[in-house]
Order: structure tokens, then C-alpha cells, then sequence
């Protein structure tokens, strides 16, 4: 299934150091704490609150599963702050070879089924252009630091949808 993808750019992204490869796709979450309690989940609110604190993702996925996409693939987006891949691989600075995908809701409430199909879809999509061997959360590159997706977010069924046996090429 192939989900429409909504403009909304953002001007917080840079060039990607040359001759990098994409190879992971960072998962986080976010909402408008701030906001009135009616604007919390509001796409147009939480990426306003992106300009604001000049940071981006590649793309969003709003609570109905609509796509918003923020800055090119080919531009490193500025999701990822300072991060280090787990384990062996170990590379810092991820925002050089990733892809940021912002779900909108808190880490303790959970993701819509509505989020979890565009999620899919968007990733599939991924998948027919990248080598992608990594899919992580922003608390397993920032850990201590964030705790986004959170623990209500169904890593198994997420990678049952995609075909993944695994979160990390070297699990």
C-alpha cells in the first residue's frame, strides 16, 4: 500500500558528508506538551515545535497515518543529536547515514494501528531504495539522553511488517 506523502519542509538539514551510504532508519516519537490539550497530536502544532527548536526529521507520521515528509532523503536532517550506533558497529554522528522518522505521540501512550501501516509503508518504500540494516529507536543511539519510541512501541510488529528478522544487521 502506498500512502500519500504531505509536503511540509523544514529548513534545518545540511549536506551529508560525501560518499556515505544510508543504512538505518532512526524511529523517534514527539508531541506538543506544551500546546493546548486539543492541539497535542496536531501534525501542523508538533512540526511547528520542530522549526521552533531547529531540529527535523526526514518525515512524520501523524496519528491517522498521514505522511509528512520535511527534508530530503539526500539531506542529513538534524534528528539524531549526538548518538553513537550500539554494540559493535559503533559509528557516532548518525545523522550522517540515517533516515528520521517522527511518530506523533508519547512513548508511554502507545502508536495508532493507523501509524503503524503508514510506518510500513514508508519503510517498504525505504527498502526499495536504501540497503537499510538498521532500524533503531533514538533511545538506542541517544541512550540515557532519550527514551523515544518508548517501550509501548511494537518493535515486533513493526518488523513482522516489513519482513525483518532483526532490528540491527549485526544482532
Amino acid at each position: 500500500m502506498i500512502i500519500p506523502i504531505r509536503e511540509a519542509p523544514l529548513p534545518h538539514f545540511n549536506e551529508r558528508p560525501s560518499d556515505i551510504k544510508i543504512d538505518t532508519v532512526i524511529i523517534h516519537c514527539m508531541w506538543a506538551a506544551l500546546a493546548p490539550v486539543d492541539k497535542a497530536f496536531d501534525p501542523l502544532t508538533c512540526i511547528s515545535i520542530l522549526d521552533n527548536e531547529k531540529v527535523s526529521a526526514h518525515y512524520s507520521i501523524d496519528r491517522a497515518g498521514g505522511i509528512w515528509r520535511h527534508v530530503g532523503e539526500d539531506k542529513r536532517a538534524w534528528h539524531a543529536g549526538k548518538s553513537r550506533m550500539p554494540g559493535r558497529d559503533g559509528r557516532e554522528n548518525v545523522n550522517d547515514f540515517s533516515l528520521g522518522i517522527e511518530l506523533i505521540g508519547k512513548p508511554e501512550d502507545g502508536f495508532s494501528p493507523e501509524q503503524y501501516l503508514a510506518l510500513a509503508s514508508l519503510a517498504n518504500e525505504l527498502l526499495g531504495r536504501y540497503s537499510i540494516k538498521n532500524w533503531l529507536g533514538h533511545d538506542d543511539i541517544s541512550p540515557g539522553r532519550k527514551v523515544d519510541p518508548g517501550p509501548k512501541f511494537e518493535w515486533d510488529r513493526f518488523l513482522a511488517a516489513i519482513g525483518a528478522k532483526s532490528r540491527t544487521a549485526v544482532e
